[in-house]
Parts: structure tokens; C-alpha cells; sequence
């Protein structure tokens, strides 16, 4: 082991600061480029290759910022340091004492080290000290003018190795372009404006691991290289149409001929651009979608002024519109299916195309999510004001933003789906493993649980929102409730989410497994075990057909949901979700939509309360018949407090929820949500 790389065996400090050996690096390293990091600014082969010959090779310091995230995915380090968490804590403890002096020499391998340091500090809930790394590797990347496309210049015929340092280059500067978009938020402006990027995006997976120029690059829409795209495309068109004023009638043949052609000659140029839009590029565009949808939602003055989001110029017809155009100028491959799933899980990418996939659904969720108010308002109220802060809305406008909304749920619910069908899978064939025995993943996935699963009980309590779906909903909440129990273990900055989503769906759980319990101590086995036939028949569709079918303790577990739910609606009569599942619980804010809603509502809300109170004592009882048998989501005894679900809903997206629930702790969650902003 060189003397750079401090062992186990030779280090005077605690296991918490050294090094495993050799094959345990190797070990990290490949779970980091092959699960976690499968799209990244690190070349894989030439990677691994020079990690397994000469550790000299590779910066310690990177190094240990690599397996700060890796570790906790890893088996053979999560054994030899006694689990996950220590781990990760070893090599953030090494990190640490590296940074100081790598903090003021600006080069490549430190701005990638720096930019891994952040995220690991992010992922375990070190937000303070991941916003001032993450600073440094913004400041490294600008020293470095990583946003320039002059900096990747290079002679003709340069040799592949340079290509590709050039290219990791790149990649690192949209990487961290990318992560600054994936923590947005209302008081964290863009480090680097559009109009000074004049970077073009990535190329393919190929080109890169062979070093070959790519034959063109697509570029970011919103910065230099884009709107000169734009000015050509439309000088074309004017062109055409100066050409078609000066044309006699008698050439009208000639005219459709040429526009025949045209047409055609524009379909090439399209199948061209998706040809050289890779994946890494769709990733990174979707990311920057979602920053301009994050950073919206946390403003505190998004409904005080400006045009209403019917109107076709409003905030809100805009960026949908751009959601919109987005999806449908991606290739047919970066498509959302189960096919392309299949497909990209082959080629080792099927996490980056999750996790693309997901941030685009969770993007036009919230993006619709922010007027929840005025569509329940609607729904309840179909002949009266939406909101004082409102003008009256074309009539259907609502109920079709509602309908959206929640077809994107269920979109999004059939991925996470798929993404635990795929974790099950990599379980059987023996993957690289985490801490449960599964491969790595983003954090960005368990929020995109967490925001599927607290709209889902939403919808539990509020069927009007959307009947379509709303026959789901309460499968749905369960469901990702399980899904984020499990998920949340690898990053703790993500307990939060749990803790939320145990708040929204929690009450439901509990119920549901005190009815599916006394169901079978009663006799009723026969009809909890059709639900649970039912239930496992359910996720072999949901999930499709063919080798993501999962069956292990994930399919298990999915029917143990279903059943759960089959048998709460099965035996409960009597029992409401309305008194289970409370307004303030689902969505703080409906206890501060008006203050003339509030005075009409006391008096039934008190009658309410009582009736809640009995219907505790009910479920304690129920709970107590069925042998003391806990919901399979593991509360803790007694149920959260209500400080604890104030604590939980403060990473709510909407300022009108933090003014409710400033009683918790605001600087956490995947958004930025500092009161009263910057």
C-alpha cells in the first residue's frame, strides 16, 4: 500500500481514518461507476484499470471523496467497518482532513473531488457543509472556465487520451451544473447564468470511452450556443418565405416540391439531433427543467402578482409548455417504457434513465402541485371563487390541471414501481450490493417516493380530485411508503421524507394492518388471502412481463400492501377516512386557506375532533384484539407527536406551508426552504 494511502494495519489513527486494503478500493470504486455514478465525468475502464494496477495513479484525496459515497453501497466495506454509516463516516473523516490543503490549487481532479464531497455531505444530512464544498467546486469550475467551449478546443487529430480528458472535463463542469439544479431552491440562485455557458452538452457513452470527437454536440436551451441554433433556424425561415412572396402562381408545382423537400430535409435534421443527444444530455436538460420548477415553487411571492396561470403568457403556461416540448423532442430511446428500462439496465444505465425519467415526472407534478389549494377549493365549490387571490378560471381549467396532475402520479408511481422490480432483481443475481443487499442509487429517487406517496394519500382523502385514479390511491400511499422505508436507510438527509410521508400515510398503514390482523384472528383468512392473490397479480402488471418481475421479499412486500388495503376496505365499515386521515395531517395548508373558511369550519372541525378521539380509542382496541400486531412500516410505539409531524411536513414545497409550520426546523430537504427567502 503506498504511503499516500494510510491501511488499516499501518495507520496509528482508528479504523474511522484509514484506508482498506487494495481490493476493497477496487471493491468501491466499480459499485461507484456502476450503480450510482453510471453516468459521470469518469472515464470507467481507464478508471478501474488504473485503480486495480496503481493506487499512485489516483489523487487519495479523490479518492476518498469516491468512497465516501460508495462505501455505504459496498459489502465488503459496510462489513469491515461495522456498517453503513461508519463507512461512510471513515472516509468523510479522511476527506475532511484532506480538503484544507487541496482548497486553494484549482485543477481538475480537486474540482470532481470537492463536487463528490458535496454530495456525500448532502446525502448525510450535512447541508451546511455540502452548500461550502459544492461552493468550492463552482469556484474551481469557473477558475478553471469549465462553462467555456473554448476550453475543450483541441488540434486536429488529437490523441484519444486527450479527448478524453477533455471530455471528462466537460462532464464535470454539467455535473455540477446538473447538482446545483437537483438542490434548488427559492434562496440558491444559479451559480453559472445561461448566458455565460457557451459549453455544449455531452456526448455518448461511446465516443467517450473511445475517445472520438463526436460528429455534433446539442446544447442547453437558454445559453449562447441554443439561441444562435434558434437565430439560423429562423433566418432559414425567413428566407423561405422571402423566396415563396417573389414565386409566380405558375410555380406553384415547384413550390410544394420544394416544401416537400424541406420538410423532409427538416425530418433528417431531427433524426440527427436525437442520433447525437445522448442520455447524459437528456439527464442534464431535465435537471435544469426541474431547477426552474424548484426555484419557482419556493417563491414566497408566486401568487401575489403576475398573470394568472391560465393566461397563455403566466409562469406556469410557460414552463409547462417547455415540459412539454421537452418530452417530445426526446429521442424515442430516453422515452419513458418498460422496453427502454429493459434496454438501458443492459447497458448499465438503467439508473440515469430512472432517475431522468422520475425528476420529469416529479417536475410536472409540482409544477401543478403548487395550486393544490384552488383545484380542491374548485372541486368543492365548482360555482364559486377559486381563491381571493384569484380571478375566476375558464370553466374546466381546474379539474384539467387536476386530472394532470395525478396521471402524473400514477406515472410516476408505475417507475418507482419499476425501479424496485429492478432492485429485486439485482438482489437475486447477486449485484453490487448496499447495505440491504441491492445496488446503489441517487437521492434523488427517494424524493421522488416521498412526493408520489404524499400526493397518493392526498388523494386517499380527497377521491373528488380525481376518480380516475383515485381506486389506487390508497395501494399507491402503502406502497411507497414501504418503498421509502426501505430507500431512505442509504442517505440520511432523506429520514425527513420518511418522516413526512409516515405522517401522511402513516395513519392509513396503521389502520390498514390493525383490519388485515383482525381479519385473520377472526377467521377471515380465506378473503385476506384472496386479496393478497389479487395483490401479487397486480404487481406482476404493474411492473410488466419478463425479467423485472421481481420475486423475492420486494414482491412480498408490495402484496403485503395490497392486502393490507384489500382487507382495511374489506372490514372496516364504520370506519372514515376522514376521521383516520386529518385535513392538517394530508395538507397543512387547508387549515389556512381563508379566514372565512376557517370561522365557517370550527364548529365541525371540533365535532370532528371528538369524533377522532373515539376512533383512536377504536383502533387501540382493534390493535389490542389483534395481538399487539404493528404496521408493517414500524411507528414507533404511540404514533408521531404533533411536534414531530410539524417537524416533518417543514420540507413541504409551498410557502403557504411554511408559514403554517414555522415551528419546525426550515434549512433541511431537498429544496431550499429559508424563511422568507434571500
Amino acid at each position: 500500500m503506498p504511503d499516500a494511502f494510510p491501511s488499516a494495519s499501518s495507520s496509528s489513527s482508528s479504523s474511522s481514518s484509514s484506508f482498506p486494503p487494495h481490493q476493497e478500493i477496487v471493491a468501491g470504486c466499480r459499485v461507484f461507476v456502476s450503480s450510482y455514478f453510471q453516468l459521470g465525468f469518469l472515464p470507467k475502464s481507464i478508471f478501474l484499470e488504473s485503480v486495480s494496477r496503481n493506487l499512485n495513479t489516483v489523487s487519495p484525496f479523490l479518492l476518498s471523496c469516491i468512497l465516501s459515497i460508495s462505501a455505504r453501497f459496498t459489502p465488503c466495506l459496510v462489513r469491515r467497518y461495522g456498517g453503513s454509516t461508519l463507512a461512510t463516516e471513515n472516509f468523510l473523516h479522511m476527506a475532511r482532513a484532506m480538503a484544507p490543503s487541496h482548497m486553494y490549487r484549482p485543477t481538475l481532479d480537486r474540482t470532481q473531488a470537492f463536487f463528490l464531497l458535496a454530495i456525500s455531505e448532502w446525502g448525510d444530512g450535512e447541508r451546511d457543509r455540502s452548500s461550502m464544498d459544492m461552493g468550492v467546486a463552482v469556484r474551481m469550475a469557473s477558475i478553471l472556465k469549465l462553462h467555456r467551449e473554448e476550453t475543450y478546443a483541441l488540434p486536429p487529430g488529437a490523441p484519444a487520451e486527450q479527448v478524453i480528458r477533455a471530455e471528462s472535463a466537460r462532464r464535470t463542469f454539467w455535473m455540477i451544473h446538473s447538482q446545483e439544479n437537483l438542490q434548488a431552491g427559492y434562496s440558491s440562485p444559479m451559480p453559472f447564468p445561461p448566458e455565460d455557458i457557451t459549453a455544449r452538452l455531452p456526448c455518448d457513452e461511446h465516443a467517450f470511452a473511445f475517445g472520438v470527437h463526436p460528429a455534433a454536440r446539442s446544447a442547453l436551451p437558454g445559453t449562447p450556443p441554443f439561441r444562435k441554433e434558434e437565430e439560423q433556424q429562423r433566418e432559414k425561415q425567413r428566407r423561405r418565405e422571402d423566396e415563396g412572396t417573389a414565386m409566380d402562381i405558375g410555380d406553384e408545382q415547384q413550390q410544394e416540391e420544394e416544401e416537400e423537400e424541406e420538410e423532409e430535409a427538416q425530418q433528417e435534421q431531427q433524426n440527427n439531433n436525437n442520433n447525437y443527444q445522448c442520455l447524459f444530455a437528456s439527464l442534464i436538460q431535465a435537471h435544469n427543467l426541474w431547477g426552474h420548477v424548484a426555484r419557482r415553487a419556493c417563491r414566497s411571492d408566486l401568487k401575489s402578482g403576475g398573470a394568472c396561470p391560465w393566461e397563455p403568457e403566466s409562469e406556469y403556461q410557460v414552463l409547462t409548455q417547455q415540459l412539454q416540448a421537452f418530452e417530445a423532442s426526446l429521442p424515442p430511446r430516453h422515452r419513458w417504457s418498460l422496453w427502454n428500462l429493459r434496454g438501458w439496465r443492459e447497458e448499465q444505465m438503467h439508473l440515469a434513465y430512472l432517475s431522468m425519467s422520475m425528476v420529469l415526472r416529479v417536475s410536472a407534478i409540482v409544477e401543478r402541485r403548487i395550486y393544490l389549494d384552488e383545484i380542491l377549493f374548485s372541486v368543492n365549490n365548482p360555482h364559486g371563487t377559486v381563491s381571493p387571490r384569484t380571478k375566476t378560471a375558464p370553466d374546466g381549467f381546474w379539474a384539467t390541471m387536476s386530472a394532470e396532475l395525478f396521471s402524473n402520479v400514477l406515472e410516476l408511481y408505475e417507475q418507482i414501481e419499476a425501479f424496485s422490480a429492478v432492485r429485486a432483481v439485482s438482489r437475486d443475481g447477486g449485484g453490487s450490493g448496499s447495505s440491504s443487499g441491492s445496488e446503489g442509487f441517487p437521492a434523488i429517487l427517494v424524493f421522488c417516493v416521498y412526493i408520489c406517496g404524499s400526493l397518493a394519500a392526498y388523494l386517499t382523502r380527497y377521491p373528488q380530485l380525481c376518480p380516475r385514479v383515485a381506486g389506487r390511491a390508497e395501494e399507491m400511499s402503502l406502497r411507497c411508503l414501504q418503498v421509502l422505508g426501505d430507500l431512505h436507510k442509504a442517505w440520511p438527509t432523506s429520514t425527513r421524507w420518511n418522516q413526512g410521508l409516515q405522517q401522511y400515510a402513516g395513519p392509513l398503514a396503521a389502520v390498514a394492518a390493525a383490519a388485515a390482523a383482525a381479519a385473520a384472528a377472526g377467521g377471515a383468512g380465506a378473503g385476506a388471502g384472496t386479496a393478497a392473490g389479487s395483490g401479487g397479480s397486480d404487481s406482476a402488471s404493474s411492473s410488466g412481463d419478463g425479467p423485472l418481475t421481481p420475486g423475492d421479499s420486494s414482491s412480498a412486500s408490495s402484496i403485503l400492501a395490497r392486502a393490507s388495503v384489500s382487507a382495511y376496505m374489506d372490514l372496516s365499515d364504520g370506519i372514515h377516512l376522514s376521521d383516520v386521515v386529518d385535513d392538517a395531517v394530508i395538507d397543512p395548508r387547508l387549515t389556512a386557506v381563508s379566514s372565512s373558511a376557517q370561522n365557517n369550519k370550527a364548529a365541525h372541525q371540533q365535532q370532528q375532533q371528538q369524533q377522532q378521539q373515539q376512533q383512536q380509542q377504536q383502533q387501540q382496541q382493534q390493535q389490542g384484539m389483534a395481538g399487539g400486531a404493528g404496521p408493517f412500516w414500524k411507528a414507533h410505539e404511540g404514533g408521531p407527536s404533533h411536534a414531530d409531524a410539524e417537524a416533518a411536513f417543514s420540507n413541504e414545497l409551498f410557502e403557504a406551508e411554511m408559514n403554517t409550520l414555522l415551528a419546525g426546523e426550515p434549512d433541511f430537504g431537498w429544496l431550499d426552504f429559508e424563511r422568507g427567502g434571500a
